[in-house]
């Protein structure tokens, strides 16, 4: 079960809104280029590394190439990643994919998950835009915690992802951990070349 937090009280009425910036810089944000996967790795190793060893717990960076969502995971102790790959995981099934499915603007949504996607699930976007983040709570697996990463202009580029493995107890810290490392990571990615960083 995906749940967002409490939604603030204005809806959210256009992609610009949605996402931060005009559709069109959205899904340039969001196209795969290799050296734009690597700058984006670049950045976020030692973030990443920082996160997991801090709360001794996995963190994953996501974004989306395509129709695809592209992960990589970094377990406490883990070298730096160097490479992104496919999840397995449908993107409206964890925390990760449906932060980078909240930030997308719909045209990408669509393509993902079809345009016929339920209420509910639509609801629960709407919501993530709002709080900027999500817990997953799946049962007897770990918990996650997933926030969006921007860049220059408010641009959707990535999505990092925490476990949580002791919730309830464990979600304030492990929240207030990842939007630290989130917010390090932007700042990082908004001051890289606009080349770089929209490719991503």
């Amino acid at each position: 079960m995906i749940g967002a937090g409490a939604a603030a009280a204005r809806p959210v009425t256009s992609d610009a809104e949605m996402t931060g910036c005009r559709p069109d810089d959205a899904a340039a944000a969001l196209s795969g280029a290799p050296s734009a996967h690597a700058t984006l790795l670049s950045r976020a190793g030692a973030v990443m590394r920082d996160l997991a060893l801090a709360i001794r717990s996995p963190v994953r960076l996501g974004t989306i190439d395509g129709r695809v969502v592209l992960e990589v995971t970094v377990r406490p102790g883990d070298p730096a990643p160097v490479a992104l790959a496919a999840s397995a995981r449908p993107a409206q099934d964890h925390a990760l994919g449906r932060v980078l499915l909240a930030f997308s603007p719909s045209p990408v949504v669509d393509a993902m998950i079809g345009g016929a996607y339920p209420e509910r699930l639509r609801r629960s976007l709407g919501t993530i835009r709002l709080t900027r983040f999500v817990v997953s709570q799946p049962g007897a697996a770990p918990g996650a915690v997933a926030m969006p990463v921007f860049g220059a202009g408010g641009a959707l580029l990535a999505a990092l992802e925490l476990e949580v493995a002791d919730m309830p107890d464990g979600l304030h810290g492990a929240r207030a951990a990842l939007a630290v490392a989130t917010g390090s990571l932007s700042r990082q990615l908004a001051t890289t070349h606009p080349a770089e960083a929209t490719a991503v």
